[in-house]
This record gives structure tokens, C-alpha cells and sequence, in this order.
């Protein structure tokens, strides 16, 4: 039997796009999943229909929380995960088929403890790509150090800050808790797990689509929530000095 893979979905108030996304998640190609929806005290009736699908699939679990955050959704959600391995979802984004039987595929082939695929972003309107029923098992990959790793995350190439596109041991994440309070929090955390692990490995196919709304904090011209991103700035250019000096020159200018 394969390992398990425990998946987090923090849920607030995402009603309209719910379905789509934990529909995604059941449909995996990739069976042996614990699926963790996390209510983090919604007011929109996405907590029932949190219930709801756990009633439909025996994999779902629910936690009905007080609202904190996306963060300390996360945290609890990882606290309460089962699995070998943990998959990071947003409740509003939508995963290919196949993205978790790749991502492992390619953990297990390059003994990397991180896999990572690219992500899109979709809007309302836009159509996903019709799925022909092909595993992209199999398929070119590269495996890079955590060095490696962090200089694509840090110069904004390959390797991205959005914890969601990716498969972890889940051990690495369970000795970097989400920053409870933040609003850029991915920010405060990619960076840091990067760091845990020995290797990283990376495909280019596109196996996870974030959805963007048009009030998102990304299209919004100033936001003084936008100051949590500068001070994870700080807080990355500080680690790095410190553990990946080589790497420093980079965190700078980036």
C-alpha cells in the first residue's frame, strides 16, 4: 500500500468555490489520502458543506475552529494530520488529477524530501485545461539542494513562495508552524522548510491552479497589510546571512 498523504484545507467563507476545489482533491489519481478540511469559522454555511462532504467520503475530516487565520488553520490541520507526507491546498484553487501521484512520483525518484510543480492562475470565466486521462508519471524532472532550491525561490524562478504546489515529509512541516496573524504568511515559510530538506525536486508541468480574484490583496495598488511582506523580507535576508551566506549577495538584490 502507498503512504499516506494528508491534505489541509483551510475554509472561510469560500461558499461559491468550495465544491470545485474539494472535488479536485477527491478525484485524485492518488488514492491514499487523508483529506483535513479546517473551518476556520465561516459564516457563509461553508462549515456545513464541510460536513456534507464528509459524509460523503469516509477520507474527509472536518475541525470547526473559531476564526484566526489561514495560518492557524494550517497549524491545526497539521497538527491533526496522519500521513508520511502532507499536501498544503487553498479552498478556492483547483489541483490537476494527477498532481499528487506526480508530485510523489518524482519525491520517490529523485530521494528528495520536497516536490514542487508550477502553478497558474485562473479568474472567473477562464477554463481549465481538459484532462486527457494521463498520469504525468514518469515525466523529466530535476532535483536541486536546498542551496539551489532556495537561490530559484529567492530570484523568483523556478521554486515559488505559495506553499500549496507542493509535497512535503511531513515531518518538515511540522517543525516550521505557520506565522498566526500574518498576511502575506507563505512569506514567513517557504523559505525556512526549503532549508529542512536535504533535496528538492521539481517538474515544470502545470499541476495546480490558484484561483485570483479581483479583490485579492495582489490587485489592490497599496494595502498597509503589505508591510508583512517587507518584514518577511527582512526575516529571509537575516536566515540566509546566517545559515546560506553564499546565498546572500542574491537575498539582497532580490
Amino acid at each position: 500500500m502507498k503512504p499516506l498523504i494528508s491534505v489541509i484545507v483551510p475554509v472561510y467563507n469560500v461558499a461559491p468555490y468550495l465544491d470545485r476545489c474539494v472535488e479536485s482533491i477527491v478525484g485524485q489519481t492518488y488514492t491514499q489520502l487523508e483529506i483535513i478540511l479546517v473551518d476556520d469559522g465561516s459564516t457563509d454555511g461553508s462549515g456545513a458543506l464541510c460536513d456534507g462532504w464528509a459524509a460523503r467520503d469516509a477520507r474527509i475530516s472536518v475541525v470547526h475552529k473559531e476564526n484566526g487565520g489561514a495560518s492557524d488553520a494550517r497549524n491545526a490541520g497539521v497538527a491533526r494530520a496522519q500521513g508520511d507526507y502532507i499536501g498544503l491546498v487553498d479552498s478556492d484553487d483547483v489541483l490537476h488529477p494527477a498532481m499528487y501521484a506526480s508530485l510523489y512520483d518524482i519525491l520517490q525518484r529523485g530521494d528528495a524530501q520536497i516536490a514542487e510543480c508550477r502553478l497558474v492562475p485562473f479568474g472567473d470565466g477562464d477554463a481549465l485545461p481538459a484532462w486527457d486521462g494521463t498520469e504525468p508519471v514518469g515525466q523529466p524532472f530535476e532535483v536541486l539542494s536546498a542551496q539551489q532550491a532556495l537561490q530559484e525561490l529567492i530570484c523568483w524562478r523556478k521554486c515559488r513562495q505559495t506553499p500549496t504546489n507542493k509535497l512535503y515529509e511531513a515531518a518538515y512541516v511540522r517543525q516550521i508552524p505557520f506565522a498566526v496573524g500574518k498576511i502575506n504568511e507563505d512569506e514567513f515559510w517557504t523559505y525556512r522548510v526549503f532549508a529542512l530538506a536535504r533535496r528538492v525536486a521539481y517538474t515544470d508541468a502545470v499541476l495546480y491552479y490558484y484561483y485570483q480574484r479581483e479583490n485579492s490583496i495582489m490587485h489592490v495598488p497599496y494595502s498597509a497589510k503589505r508591510l508583512d511582506g517587507l518584514e518577511a523580507f527582512g526575516e529571509r535576508m537575516h536566515f540566509v546571512r546566517e545559515h546560506f551566506p553564499a546565498l546572500d549577495a542574491d537575498a539582497t538584490a532580490a
